[in-house]
């Protein structure tokens, strides 16, 4: 399988916009601790190279997590302690205080771009050594549910399988009407 940059950053952003996806990933985030980007990886690499390879998954999971827990996660608990920390008796600090919270979201934008484009160099690299699984007649949202089910099976292998399978289920419903096709936003990346 021959291996170009698909930009996984335009394709989140575009499939992150579609109605019903980003609710559905941030609950996702918020009531398992799921990456969203892990989400969007699975996703943007179903319908760009096919099944992921275990090898890879694996290595990006392990770059995601130190990232998240070092860089992401503590920018995010800041911006949401912000959110919840506006005196109104003071306008003109609160104004100043939503200013430096929209600044905080843009950084935190910025790591997680920063993180996609590390997730999109990985692929790169694994696959310049490995081949990925092809693509076997299988429509993308069936390939993009094993890609999240290997997902799963990684990330929560030493926890009660049930919680897997459920998280696995709430994506397929949350997601699964989404449309993943893009072959405008195909045409005009590699074109």
């Amino acid at each position: 399988m021959s291996i170009q940059s698909h930009f996984f950053w335009d394709f989140s952003t575009k499939f992150y916009a579609q109605h019903g996806v980003g609710s559905a990933c941030l609950d996702l985030q918020n009531k398992f601790d799921l990456d969203v980007n892990l989400i969007l990886f699975c996703y943007w690499h179903a319908q760009a190279h096919g099944v992921v390879d275990t090898v890879l998954l694996e290595r990006v999971i392990n770059f995601c997590s130190s990232w998240k827990q070092d860089v992401v996660q503590p920018l995010r608990n800041v911006r949401t302690r912000m959110k919840s920390n506006v005196s109104p008796d003071y306008p003109t600090a609160a104004s100043s205080h939503n200013i430096l919270r929209e600044k905080v979201k843009a950084v935190e934008l910025e790591a997680e771009k920063f993180q996609q484009n590390n997730m999109e160099e990985i692929l790169l690299s694994t696959y310049s050594k490995n081949s990925g699984e092809a693509n076997t007649a299988r429509s993308t949202l069936h390939i993009a549910q094993l890609n999240l089910s290997k997902l799963m099976k990684i990330l929560f292998k030493d926890k009660n399988t049930a919680t897997g399978i459920e998280l696995i289920q709430n994506i397929e419903v949350g997601l699964e009407p989404i449309d993943l096709s893009f072959e405008d936003y195909l045409t005009t990346s590699t074109g």
